[in-house]
């Protein structure tokens, strides 16, 4: 399967760490989050992955080739930061025509089964209609997160990062995307796209989910660092084996 890693983000948020290294090379248990990924990605057979950088880029490529060399890895460099949808236009010929194929925000720390989230895609994908398969989890900080309306499986609405609490169930930010979805991003006629903004709200009742109920959080703030770090004892010795 084919993956995009988006890991171009600056890590505002995250200052004073982000002055220094980039938001994916932040560590937990001093192993870079990056790192997880990749160690999760790998157990897919012949994954192809492409990753997105811009702040500190040389930073990102050095820990990668002298890391992961091993993996089908390609580096896309963005000079000015495209979005989220932005950088699969750029790189549509990236990925494998007409297969479906992965996109994570590796700014995430989540513990899931790979497979399983592949497998419910290729089932949900019986019905014609669907063209992604969004990851979920269960927020109480429902103000920070796309917040889903979810009936027989199906995205109904989508409430992102809104002040008025519409319920606990948020988009995970990764997702598997079929192939004819990308080829609408493309025809999209602006370069910079958001998928949240601009792609989400106009595929209602064509999202099925994936419910993660082991553990998901954003890395997007110094308390959501600090928390993963207090939770990773408990989470390696339980989980081990999805980590």
């Amino acid at each position: 399967m084919d993956i995009l890693l988006l890991a171009a983000g600056i890590g505002s948020r995250l200052k004073p760490l982000t002055d220094t290294i980039p938001k994916c090379l932040v560590d937990i248990n001093d192993k870079p989050l990056l790192a997880y990924w990749f160690e999760k990605i790998s157990k897919l057979p012949n994954a192809r992955i492409l990753i997105n950088t811009h702040y500190q880029s040389d930073k990102v490529k050095t820990f990668i080739e002298s890391n992961f060399s091993h993996l089908n890895i390609t580096i896309s460099y963005e000079k000015d930061l495209l979005g989220t949808g932005g950088t699969l236009k750029k790189n549509k010929d990236f990925f494998t025509k007409d297969e479906p194929f992965m996109v994570i925000h590796a700014d995430n720390f989540s513990i899931f089964n790979i497979n399983d989230f592949i497998k419910a895609h290729l089932k949900a994908k019986s019905n014609p209609q669907i063209l992604m398969t969004m990851m979920t989890f269960k927020t109480y900080k429902y103000y920070k997160s796309g917040i889903l309306d979810i009936q027989n499986n199906l995205v109904k609405n989508f409430y992102e990062k809104s002040k008025i609490k519409y319920g606990e169930i948020a988009n995970a930010a990764i997702y598997i995307f079929e192939y004819k979805l990308l080829e609408i991003i493309s025809n999209i006629k602006t370069d910079n796209i958001d998928i949240s903004k601009d792609v989400i709200p106009k595929l209602m009742n064509k999202i099925s989910t994936f419910e993660n109920d082991i553990y998901h959080e954003d890395i997007g703030d110094i308390d959501s660092l600090k928390k993963v770090r207090k939770d990773f004892n408990y989470l390696f010795n339980k989980y081990k084996d999805l980590i």
